[in-house]
């Protein structure tokens, strides 16, 4: 049982590795094709354009089944996948997955990813466990940096920051993405430093008492 736990650990630890370098590497992706479609690097067409977005897209998308798989894992390794948060957890978390197959919903998406996350740090908590590295107050962290990102992207909106361009990428709409998607990263790595711990456990050395010549040994 306890190899088994182990190698499914192993696994949520290289899927919340993989969800991390797949979200940075879609934050710089979106941060470049801004500069190409704003016209501040050359190479702005409409076919690099759509190529971009298609990669983006599954940048986007296999990330975040990365992250509900390492959610998965990560409650699945603690013995709490029965409970009700547990499977709260996961519900949202499938509900991120299918939305974020439409990756320009990222407020959407990302929204549910983090509460997913939030949901399954919660469960950990009632038996006094959680991620590694972030204390109980900011088991939150990838729903409020979502949260956070919607918020930034619509205040340049409305204060004309940056003009809003509902048919491509605007600086608003990118600002917001990289707030979010770069905390989720972060996140995702402590993650995977939760699943790694149970597979570098050693078995604590039993200690053995050698007898010694008392009252009761001398005379045998």
């Amino acid at each position: 049982m306890e190899a088994a736990v182990v190698e499914k650990s192993r696994i949520g630890r290289i899927a919340a590795l993989v969800a991390a370098v797949l979200y940075v590497l879609s934050a710089i992706h979106i941060t470049i094709g801004t500069f190409v479609e704003n016209g501040d690097v050359d190479g702005s067409t409409d076919d690099n354009g759509d190529i971009m977005f298609l990669i983006w897209g599954v940048l986007v998308f296999v990330a975040t089944i990365a992250a509900v798989v390492a959610v998965w894992q990560l409650l699945k390794a603690n013995g709490v996948l029965g409970e009700a948060l547990a499977k709260a957890a996961l519900l949202v978390g499938v509900i991120a997955i299918v939305v974020s197959f439409f990756c320009w919903l990222w407020p959407i998406w990302g929204v549910a990813l983090g509460l997913s996350v939030a949901l399954a740090a919660l469960a950990l908590r009632k038996h006094g466990r959680g991620i590694v590295g972030f204390p109980s107050s900011t088991d939150w962290a990838i729903l409020v940096a979502w949260v956070v990102g919607v918020a930034v992207m619509y205040l340049l909106w409305i204060t004309d920051l940056v003009e809003a361009d509902s048919d491509g990428l605007d600086w608003g709409y990118t600002s917001g993405y990289l707030i979010g998607a770069l905390i989720t990263a972060i996140v995702l790595v402590s993650v995977a430093q939760s699943l790694r711990l149970p597979a570098t456990v050693e078995p604590t050395p039993v200690e053995t008492i050698e007898p010694t010549d008392g009252p009761g040994v001398a005379g045998i």
